[in-house]
C-alpha cells in the first residue's frame, strides 16, 4: 500500500477520516495525498449586485486551511501532498484517485455541511461505481481508528469476490490485522451457490480455517444493527463489503435510494470494494 486519498472539508469528522489515514500510513508507509474538492461561485442572475470578494476569501481560506493541514503532516514525519480541485466532488475523487494511484480512499462520513456530506446522498453509489478495484474507507462520526487488528469481510458467498478478498487480505498484511468472513444467511434470499464452493479455494489460496468464518441469521428490518452487533462481537475494527451487482449486500449498504437511512446508522468504519462489472 502506497498511497492513500483522503477528501477534507476541515470539518471535526474528517479530522477523524485523517486520524485513521495517519494510523494506516503509520503501518505502511503509505503516501497521504489530501484532496479538496471546490465548486466556485457562478452567478446565474445578472442584475443582483454581487460581491465576489466575499467569495474570493472564502476559497482563499479554504486553500489556507488546505496547506496548513499539509503542514501539519509534513513536520509530523508523514510523506503527502496536497490537491486543490474544482468541480463535482464524484469527479474530483475518481480523477484523483487514479492520477495518484491511490490504494485506498478514506472519507468522512459527514461534515459540516461540506462536501463530504453530499457522498451519502445521490453521489455515494457514483464514488463507488466510478473507482472499480478500488477500496473505499468510510469513517463514521467521531470514529476513532487508531488500531487495525481485525477485518470482518461480510458476504453471502454468491458470487466471485477474489478480487476484493486479494485487495483485503493484502491490507490486513500490510498494517497486521487479522481477517475473518462473515456469512450472512436470510430467508429473503436463499443461497443459490453452495458455500464450500467459495469457502475451500479461500482456504486453499490464503490459509483460512474454519475458525475464520462465521455466520449470522439475518432479518429485514433491522439488518444492519444486527450485522454491526456481530462484527462487534468478533473485535472487527472494520467492516468490509463488496459490490457487483444490484444485489442483497449493495441493496442494504449501498443503494443511494435508502444510503440515507443506513449509511448513516453505521456506526463502524465501512470498507467498500467495487468489483469489475457493477452495473
Amino acid at each position: 500500500m502506497k498511497n492513500l486519498l483522503v477528501p477534507v472539508d476541515f470539518s471535526r469528522n474528517a479530522k477523524f477520516a485523517l486520524r485513521a489515514a495517519k494510523a494506516i500510513a503509520r503501518r505502511t508507509g503509505a503516501k497521504i495525498h489530501l484532496l479538496h474538492s471546490y465548486i466556485p461561485f457562478v452567478p446565474t442572475e445578472i442584475n443582483i449586485p454581487i460581491n465576489m470578494d466575499v467569495y474570493t476569501d472564502i476559497e482563499q481560506s479554504l486553500k489556507n486551511s488546505l496547506d496548513e493541514t499539509l503542514q501539519e503532516l509534513l513536520a509530523s514525519g508523514f510523506d503527502a501532498s496536497a490537491i486543490w480541485s474544482n468541480g463535482p466532488v464524484a469527479d474530483a475523487v475518481a480523477e484523483q484517485a487514479a492520477e495518484v494511484g491511490a490504494d485506498l480512499v478514506i472519507i468522512g462520513r459527514t461534515g459540516k455541511g461540506g462536501f463530504l456530506d453530499k457522498l451519502f446522498g445521490s453521489t455515494a453509489t457514483s464514488i463507488v461505481k466510478e473507482l472499480e478495484g478500488t477500496p473505499v474507507l468510510t469513517i463514521p462520526p467521531d470514529a476513532e481508528l487508531d488500531k487495525i487488528e481485525k477485518m470482518v469481510f461480510a458476504t453471502r458467498f454468491e458470487i466471485e469476490e477474489d478480487e476484493a478478498i486479494t485487495k483485503v487480505f493484502n491490507f490486513c498484511r500490510a498494517v497486521g490485522a487479522k481477517l475473518d468472513f462473515l456469512k450472512l444467511n436470510s430467508d429473503i434470499q436463499p443461497d443459490i451457490q453452495p458455500d464450500e464452493q467459495f469457502i475451500g479455494p479461500l482456504k486453499s489460496k490464503f490459509g483460512f480455517t474454519d475458525r475464520d468464518f462465521h455466520a449470522i441469521n439475518i432479518g429485514r428490518s433491522a439488518i444492519v444493527p444486527e450485522i454491526e452487533a456481530e462484527a462487534h462481537k468478533l473485535g472487527a475494527d472494520i467492516l468490509v463489503v463488496s459490490s457487483r451487482e444490484r444485489g442483497f449486500i449493495e441493496e442494504l449498504l449501498v443503494d443511494p435510494s435508502i444510503s440515507q437511512k443506513l449509511l448513516l446508522r453505521v456506526n463502524m468504519p465501512l470498507l467498500s470494494y467495487r468489483l469489475p462489472g457493477y452495473s
